[in-house]
């Protein structure tokens, strides 16, 4: 019985069923936006890769789903499998042989072209225990808007440090250490890279043809934050501070939809050899 005067504490249970469906990794970006024009970011590079046209990415809202790579996931069966009072009771909730089974071929082979798709406990309640948690993309022509030349704009994983391994094609990669010392690397085949929890880093597909890579971290819940695209979320002043005299209060909302999340199309050189049309922030 509660004393008179004081409030009781919500049972666990009752919290936990309260509490807002766990937040999968991927894009902050409101919807509406539109991808930037291509920069040049990275050193210009030389392909072997015959070059084929190709066509200008889809918008930030669309690209921003694709990002997040969700296969419906089921936010009730990950809670009740946190909720479990012991681990021999969890997978009870497990019922189907199949749940223990996660398959990275289907959505990135689906009409919508997923080019990033993460294992974690919310996408694959499975993973809820395991302390890891994996991701598979693509970075290549054959996506809608992730088109040769694709750049992995700069991110971080906040809770994770990250192992990727190239499995096709080859990939630019650059870490930001904070004494500020810069790693770049060329990876190739079954060449693999550490990226470590909370340091900014990117990848960068130099040829015309598809590159693929998996990821493995030590989290089931690792997160990601991109840079380029949290830096529109800030306040104008916070903006305006930011970037100094090259921009400008009027021109501040035109700066926001020009900044893109995930993967977009990266060095000029690299478009213009593998003929890939530049739609920049007109594109539709």
């Amino acid at each position: 019985m509660t004393e008179p005067g004081v409030t009781a504490e919500p049972d666990a249970s009752e919290t936990i069923a309260a509490a807002a469906p766990f937040n999968e990794a991927g894009s902050l970006t409101p919807s509406g936006r539109v991808l930037p024009s291509a920069s040049q970011p990275f050193t210009e590079l030389q392909g072997t890769a015959e070059p084929q046209p190709m066509t200008a990415p889809q918008t930030a809202a669309e690209a921003s789903e694709t990002q997040a790579g969700d296969m419906t996931p089921d936010n009730d069966l990950t809670q009740q499998l946190m909720a479990a009072d012991l681990s021999a009771n969890r997978f009870d909730s497990l019922t189907k042989d199949e749940q223990f089974v996660f398959d990275f071929y289907k959505p990135l082979n689906s009409d919508d072209k997923k080019s990033i798709v993460p294992a974690n406990r919310r996408s694959f309640p499975a993973l809820v225990s395991t302390g890891s948690g994996m991701a598979v993309g693509r970075i290549g022509r054959e996506l809608t808007w992730t088109v040769a030349c694709g750049l992995n704009l700069p991110h971080v994983h906040p809770r994770s440090s990250e192992l990727q391994i190239v499995t096709q094609g080859r990939l630019m990669t650059e870490t930001v250490f904070e004494n500020g010392r810069l790693v770049r690397n060329e990876l190739g085949p079954y060449q693999m890279t550490p990226f470590y929890q909370g340091l900014l880093h990117a990848q960068f597909n130099p040829d015309c043809t598809d590159a693929m890579f998996v990821s493995s971290f030590p989290s089931e819940d690792f997160g990601t934050i991109s840079v380029v695209d949290s830096t529109g979320l800030f306040s104008d002043s916070v903006i305006e501070a930011t970037f100094g005299q090259s921009v400008t209060r009027e021109n501040i909302d035109n700066l926001r939809q020009r900044l893109s999340p995930g993967v977009v199309i990266g060095v000029q050189e690299c478009l213009k050899r593998c003929k890939v049309e530049d739609g920049g922030a007109d594109a539709e």
